[in-house]
């Protein structure tokens, strides 16, 4: 199963290009109950995006080469669905 297919089965949703289009990504950042906190690296060890996921008590961060990569990650170790009251 591929990464933005592992997305949609979490979100209950149609399979969207998450992991490439910050479009995608945003609709995973903006669900109800998530926050999210993000840092661009630019220097050492090379240029990537930080992001944070924030979701009943839980937290994690994940870095990437792109800022939609970084979400779906942070996104993906999250114990419970985005859409789960």
């Amino acid at each position: 199963m591929t990464i933005d297919e592992q997305i949609a089965k979490k979100l209950g949703t149609e399979v969207k290009p998450y992991s490439t289009r910050i479009e995608a990504a945003w609709e995973i950042v903006e669900q109800p109950g998530i926050g999210s906190s993000c840092t661009k690296r630019t220097i050492y060890p090379r240029p990537s995006w930080e992001w944070m996921l924030f979701k009943d008590g839980q937290m994690f961060m994940t870095e990437a080469d792109t800022a939609p990569m970084a979400i779906c990650l942070a996104f993906l170790k999250l114990d419970t669905p985005a859409n789960k009251s």
